[in-house]
């Protein structure tokens, strides 16, 4: 995709099956979303996203790649930094509203995070979104663990960047966040006075760079002996 017409090529790949009727994961798909985006606004995708999603969101350190067409690539090599990131999900966790403005619309976050497909036992898939529905939770899913999580019930955003080539993410937010969130919700701690000076923050956590403590435990759990631990 990324040296010739990605566009173009996506296109012209023979059909498998009967749209609507299978579902296989394809970035060649989303490339074409791209491509569609473009011819429906007349600029590249981009910078509609530019306009009407980072600015808003004041998102502005990124690159996104194009094809050698100069078509946005649709599927995959968006870089951001974690907090903007969180801000993407934080955005979606609020039904598209930003700062009082409705960036996107509360109908199409709904529709687009909710499961429209389950092709794994545990994952499901939206519009763009892949969807836990046993745990309440959708996120977006990068190459080598790029993650946003979002779980509504308990207002959180999580967003991870790093370069895990095995395993997954998944496992870490059951078994430490959400577990935590939970002992914590059945032992609550006494409210403690906000020290003078600290800013009170929300409840919602946007919690960006939590990878350097997952990749930790990580490492630990498979270079070490349990007498390191």
């Amino acid at each position: 995709i990324l040296n010739e017409d990605g566009l173009q090529w996506s296109l012209d790949l023979a059909m498998v099956g009967e749209p609507g009727v299978t579902w296989h994961y394809n970035t060649g798909a989303s490339h074409i979303l791209s491509g569609i985006v473009t011819a429906a606004t007349g600029v590249s995708t981009l910078r509609f996203a530019e306009e009407n999603l980072f600015e808003p969101l004041g998102i502005t350190r990124y690159a996104w790649s194009e094809d050698g067409a100069g078509t946005t690539i649709g599927g995959f090599d968006l870089q951001l930094s974690p907090r903007d990131m969180a801000k993407f999900g934080y955005l979606y966790l609020h039904d598209g509203e930003w700062d009082g403005k409705q960036i996107v619309s509360q109908q199409w976050v709904e529709k687009s995070t909710s499961t429209l497909t389950k092709p794994y036992a545990t994952l499901g898939y939206g519009y763009q979104w892949w969807t836990t529905p046993s745990q309440n939770m959708y996120s977006c899913r990068g190459l080598y663990n790029q993650m946003i999580y979002v779980l509504p019930d308990q207002d959180i955003v999580i967003a991870i960047t790093g370069d895990m080539k095995s395993g997954g993410t998944d496992s870490y937010i059951a078994d430490y966040i959400l577990a935590s969130i939970t002992e914590y919700q059945q032992n609550p701690q006494p409210a403690q006075a906000q020290p003078q000076g600290v800013p009170a923050y929300p409840a919602t956590a946007l919690v960006a760079g939590i990878l350097i403590a997952v990749t930790l435990i990580h490492r630990r759990r498979v270079d070490s002996t349990p007498d390191k631990l």
